[in-house]
This record gives C-alpha cells, sequence and structure tokens, in this order.
C-alpha cells in the first residue's frame, strides 16, 4: 500500500526536465511510498519505468468542454482507493492541485504540492488561477520546491515559506565509472536545450562570429528540438557558420554522454519570457558533473547550480552577443582556468546535488505526515 499517489501530466516517456524530476525522484523512493497516475501517450506502454507502479489514464478530454479535467476526477478517485494511498500528491498546482483540493473538501483527503517555478507563475496569470492557487496551498500538508529561487517566488505569493522544502532536480546524465575529464584546445562548445526563444540560443548563435574570428577551428553544438529549430536553422545559414554551428535534434543518452565528455564548455544563457522562467537547469549539473566549466546567465535558480568565478562564468546581460562572446573567447583561450573550474564544478555537483539525498528528504517529509 502506497503512502502517496503522485499525480503528474509529465511522466516518461513525456520528454522534459518536471518528468524526468519525478521519475528520478520516484524511483529512488521506498516502493512503499508511491504510486503514480499520469497522462496515457502513445507508445507510452512501452517506456522503461523501472517497475514503478504507473498508472496510464486518459486525464484530459479531447472533447470541447471546460474543464477538461473533470473525468478525471472520477478517474484519480478509483486509483486512490485502488491504491488505499495514505495521501495525493500534486505534480503540478494547476489542474492536479484543483482536484485535490475538491477531494480535500469532499472527503478530507490529503496533499501536498510540487512547484517547479514557471508552473508558480503561471497560476498567477488571471485572477481566477491565483485565487485556486492559494486556496490549493493554504490546504496542503506541505509544499516542496525545486530550487530556493522557486521558495522565493512562492514568498512573494505568499507566507508559504515556513511550509516549504528544497527538493533539488540533479543530473539525470553520469559519466561512466572510468571517465576522467581533459582540458584540451579542442574547442568545442556545446549547449543543450529544448529549442524555445527563452533559452536564448539565438543570442549564442549570434555570438559565434566574434568566436570564430578568433577561433576559426571551434564548433558549437546545440542538442535539443523545438519550435524555434527552423528559425536557429536559418540564422546559421545566412551567419554561414553550417561548418561551425551542428544542431542535433535526435540523440540517445549515450550520445549525450560522448558530448558532454568531449566538449571544452557549456553554455546556456536563459533569459525570463512570458512568465516562464529557469527553476535550475539540470543540463548545467550535467555538465559540471562532467567537469566542464559553464557559461550561464544568472536567471532564476542557475545560480544555485553554476556559481560566479567558481565552477563557471555568469553573463551579466544574456541578450549582449559581444558580453558572450568575450566569455567564450576567455575560457577557450585559457586551459588553465577551464580546468580549475571544471573540477571545482565537478566536486560541487556530486557534494550536493543527488538523486537518493534528495529523495531521502522527500521520503522523511512523506512518512512525518502519512507514515
Amino acid at each position: 500500500m502506497p503512502k502517496v499517489l503522485l499525480i503528474t501530466s509529465e511522466f516518461p516517456p513525456f520528454a522534459g526536465g518536471v518528468g524526468n524530476y519525478y521519475f528520478n525522484l520516484a524511483k529512488k523512493l521506498p516502493e512503499s511510498d508511491i504510486a503514480i497516475v499520469t497522462e496515457k501517450l502513445p507508445d507510452s506502454d512501452s517506456a522503461d519505468l523501472n517497475n514503478l507502479k504507473v498508472f496510464k489514464r486518459k486525464l484530459l478530454t479531447p472533447l470541447p468542454i471546460w474543464p477538461r479535467w473533470i473525468f478525471a476526477v472520477i478517474k484519480i478517485a478509483r486509483l486512490k482507493i485502488k491504491t488505499r494511498s495514505k495521501a495525493l500528491w500534486v505534480g503540478q498546482i494547476l489542474p492536479w492541485g484543483t482536484v485535490c483540493f475538491i477531494y480535500k473538501k469532499l472527503f478530507g483527503w490529503p496533499y501536498f504540492v510540487s512547484l517547479h517555478g514557471t508552473d508558480l507563475l503561471s497560476a498567477q496569470a488571471t485572477n481566477l488561477k491565483k485565487f485556486l492557487a492559494l486556496k490549493i496551498l493554504k490546504n496542503a500538508d506541505f509544499i516542496t520546491v525545486n530550487s530556493k529561487f522557486t521558495q522565493y517566488k512562492l514568498s512573494e505569493l505568499g507566507n508559504f515559506s515556513k511550509n516549504s522544502t528544497v527538493i533539488y532536480p540533479a543530473p539525470n546524465i553520469k559519466p561512466t565509472t572510468d571517465y576522467q575529464p581533459t582540458y584540451n584546445n579542442t574547442k568545442i562548445i556545446l549547449s543543450v536545450s529544448r529549442l524555445v526563444p527563452r533559452k536564448g540560443l539565438l543570442n549564442l548563435i549570434k555570438a559565434m562570429p566574434g568566436v570564430i574570428n578568433k577561433n576559426p577551428e571551434a564548433k558549437l553544438y546545440i542538442i535539443g528540438n523545438g519550435p524555434q529549430n527552423k528559425e536557429l536553422t536559418d540564422k546559421i545559414n545566412s551567419l554561414g557558420l553550417t561548418n561551425n554551428i551542428i544542431i542535433e535534434n535526435e540523440i540517445t543518452n549515450d550520445q549525450l554522454r560522448n558530448f558532454y565528455q568531449k566538449c571544452d564548455l557549456f553554455v546556456l544563457t536563459p533569459q525570463s519570457i512570458n512568465n516562464e522562467i529557469e527553476g535550475l537547469g539540470i543540463v548545467y549539473q550535467e555538465a559540471e558533473l562532467f567537469g566542464k566549466p559553464v557559461i550561464a546567465s544568472a536567471e532564476g535558480g542557475i545560480t544555485e547550480t553554476v556559481i560566479d568565478g567558481q565552477t563557471g562564468l555568469i553573463i551579466n546581460n544574456p541578450e549582449n552577443t559581444q558580453e558572450l562572446s568575450n566569455l567564450i573567447n576567455k575560457l577557450l583561450a585559457d586551459p588553465g582556468l577551464r580546468k580549475r573550474l571544471g573540477q571545482n564544478a565537478q566536486k560541487f555537483i556530486k557534494e550536493k546535488f543527488n538523486w537518493q539525498n534528495q529523495a531521502d528528504s522527500l521520503s522523511k517529509l512523506i512518512n512525518n505526515f502519512y507514515g
């Protein structure tokens, strides 16, 4: 009998950081702690879910009615009874927090909420959403957040910080046990991201001519896919940099591991657009775990992962492509600096960001409330 039933719209094979966050926490929790209900997607049954108790259901109806989650109220309640879970875990404050709030008022079923940053801001987009979010948070047993930054944004909404605990994400891609980082002059720059405007990839591409002028052999690999793919590709073509900038849309984890191993530095400089923020940024942790220095922006919770001057460099203005070119050139010209930052980064991530440690913290909370 699981202690909690996690309700989430994002879970493998759904791609994305939130889904990976729940998957990695769930597989490190004791089996008695958790069951999961998530959206049934095409080919979702083929995903390797590590023997977790995962129930796939059509949670959002395709019918033109509102709210789209109305039928999920019955489906989730049945699973709660079937699994005999003691409490519910809200994976997305809207809509699943609303559903759990209804259960709390009707049946007294307890729940807790996890927040990731962008979801918290999106829940304040309208007066109705903000009203619901406040009701949901006030009635939750406790709240977890993915960073101190998200915790700070939560405190702006109301007096919830004292009821919240930071449960950090940790790297998904790890080096092989025999991997030793190298600090050479191959001049490979790596960026891993969903291809969307807020990630700042267009600024990175615009900065590359200033890099290539000083380092003609430099290559930038952008790993990811998304709606901005054509715009980025067109910009690369217009700058005549197809030999220096390569976008890889679909790669395996083993191939991504190879990119982390071979790159000389990692660059990703997001900025907040339309209430979308970088809650923390697992890709920075992954690059640092491979002993690679990072260039990042001070957006959202990134500075909890990238320490300026110690594990990487922070750009003051992500839109200043000249500044970005200068920072990249600075690292490419100084293997000793790259080595120092990379070694610090690897040590920092190993000590602070570990899935088992985070799962243990969450399990302690679950047991305190529902054990």
